[in-house]
């Protein structure tokens, strides 16, 4: 297989309908040999475009930044914020606690990461 140009991939993807970052798919594959997570040589680069508009891959924002998702607060039945005796919060999944706050007196830093 010959790799193709950023350009020709974003043409490509343009063809049947998708928005794709062709310099972002090119530099995604160079760094890995033209080859797929496995090690498994690429035989189609048009094939494994039509994958990435599959499973929506795009990355047409900073890879990084795409998929961050930031989990809700539910409240914790029982349970009050120990400043203000509002009713307590927990974020999806957590687990247990040391303290208990509300939204209000939630420490900044969880409060940036899922409020």
């Amino acid at each position: 297989m010959t790799p193709p140009t950023p350009e020709e991939v974003s043409e490509y993807a343009k063809t049947i309908g998708f928005a794709l970052d062709g310099q972002y798919f090119c530099d995604h594959y160079e760094a890995r040999g033209w080859k797929y997570n496995g090690g498994v040589k690429m035989v189609s680069w048009k094939a494994a475009v039509r994958t990435w508009k599959h499973h929506g891959l795009s990355k047409q924002q900073n890879p990084v930044a795409v998929g961050v998702k930031k989990t809700k607060l539910y409240p914790i039945t029982g349970r009050s914020c120990g400043k203000c005796k509002m009713p307590a919060v927990y974020k999806d999944g957590s687990g247990g606690y040391d303290s208990y706050y509300c939204e209000i007196h939630m420490p900044a830093k969880i409060k940036e990461k899922y409020c």
